[in-house]
Parts: structure tokens; C-alpha cells; sequence
């Protein structure tokens, strides 16, 4: 998977946790799932409307992984979006995963499971696409703080090095 690519997953998932969908369909371009000429603010309005109405607890979509899946995969269909086989098989996967670990624990929300990961990922990678979804992160478009994003990104970030911490520490 071309690192674009990578760092466009990682950003459809801020996107996604933000309620930000006119991001989302830009990410979707960056991995070259939206087809040249497709109107994107149709494709955005389609998706405003298909997953607008999110809950969030504790900042995080109270949402399957499989649901928000199925909504992208509709339209998807809708606009012929191109489906490279890697971004098919991540998701086939990721969806896979999600209800095996709701098998085990009822409680399992995919979103909140993948966030530490994808806070890691774009803290430590210095690159300017990493720097622009954070920066996206702290300011809307009126280049004001977005302080509940940026404090749900820090709390997430700064529970991961505490459990790493904890870990370490039990470990010897």
C-alpha cells in the first residue's frame, strides 16, 4: 500500500471520529476510491445524511465499524467508486475483527479500540501530510482551536503511554 494511502486510511478514521464527512471524502480521493469528475459535494451531502446522526460517547462514535462499512459501501455503489483490492481486504478485515471481538466483549466499540493507534501513528510520523490531519485536528476552518477534538486526541494519546507506562512497569 503506498504510504499516501496509509496516511489517508489513518485520516478517514480522525475524519470518521470527528463527524468530519467533507474530510472523509477527501480521503477517499487521496487513496483514489472516488473516481475523477465525481461530484464530491453530492458524494459529501450523501454522506452527512447516511451517517450525520451519529451518538458519540466520550467524544467516540457509538457506532459499529460494520455499519459505517456498510453506509460508505452503499455509496460507494451509488457513485462507482473504485475499490482497490487492498482497501477491500483492510476493510473486509477490520470488519471481520470487529465482530469477533464483539463475540467476546458485547461492549467492543472499533472506533475507540483503533484511535490510540491512529493518535501514535500521526504523533510520531513527521511527514506534512501526518502534520496536516493534526493540524486539522486543532483548528476548523476558521483557523479557530477546536478544544474538545484536541483534548479527546491528547486524553487518547496520553492513555496509551499510561497503559504502555503500567506495562512496562508490571513487567519488571
Amino acid at each position: 500500500m503506498k504510504k499516501e494511502h496509509q496516511i489517508a486510511m489513518l485520516a478517514s478514521i480522525i475524519h470518521i471520529v470527528n463527524g468530519d464527512w467533507g474530510a472523509l471524502v477527501y480521503d477517499l480521493t487521496s487513496m483514489d476510491v472516488v473516481r475523477p469528475g465525481t461530484n464530491l459535494r453530492s458524494v459529501t451531502k450523501d454522506f452527512v445524511d447516511a451517517l450525520g446522526e451519529v451518538n458519540y460517547i466520550d467524544g467516540i462514535p457509538d457506532i459499529k465499524f460494520s455499519l459505517v462499512l456498510g453506509k460508505i459501501l452503499s455509496i460507494a455503489l451509488k457513485y462507482q467508486f473504485r475499490m482497490p483490492p487492498y482497501y477491500t481486504l483492510v476493510l473486509r478485515s477490520l470488519a471481520s475483527l470487529e465482530g469477533l471481538a464483539v463475540a467476546a466483549d458485547q461492549k467492543f466499540q472499533t472506533f475507540r479500540a483503533a484511535y490510540p493507534y491512529v493518535v501514535k501513528k500521526l504523533l510520531y510520523d513527521n511527514s506534512k501530510a501526518a502534520r496536516r490531519i493534526l493540524y486539522s485536528v486543532v483548528f476548523n476552518n476558521r483557523r479557530e482551536i477546536q478544544w474538545k477534538k484536541m483534548l479527546l486526541f491528547l486524553e487518547i494519546g496520553s492513555f496509551q503511554k499510561l497503559m504502555l507506562s503500567f506495562y512496562i512497569t508490571a513487567d519488571g
